[in-house]
């Protein structure tokens, strides 16, 4: 009879350690929980803040562009005037990279729009 007993109080014993393991796996999920959406809201506003970052940065890289072509035909138009005219360009205007930065400041910009028109808000 008392094999019994103790089988009973033994399976009573880990039946509440069963419990008490429960509760601490409830414990650990709601803590989990709250550092997970706490980190959620963060990174959410970090994303928020980076789009309007990047909002800014293509509106300058549109102003760029708009300059940057404009410089880049006129670059253009002062090698074939000088061309036609059979004189020589002033070292800076002949050598001048305007037009691969115009092609950079395209390629920035469409980078940008891109990744701007990926970035959730909430």
């Amino acid at each position: 009879m008392d094999y019994y007993k103790n089988l009973s109080e033994e399976q009573n014993r880990l039946n509440l350690k069963s419990e008490k393991v429960e509760l601490g796996m409830v414990d650990d999920f709601k803590k989990l929980r709250k550092s997970g959406g706490k980190s959620y809201t963060n990174y959410v506003d970090d994303m928020d803040a980076a789009k309007g970052f990047l909002s800014k940065a293509i509106a300058s890289a549109k102003a760029a562009k708009k300059d940057l072509d404009k410089a880049a035909k006129l670059h253009t138009d002062i090698e074939s005037s000088a061309k036609d005219l059979g004189i020589k360009l002033p070292k800076e205007v002949a050598n001048d990279t305007v037009r691969a930065l115009a092609e950079e400041t395209d390629k920035d910009l469409k980078m940008l729009t891109s990744v701007f028109s990926k970035l959730k808000v909430r």
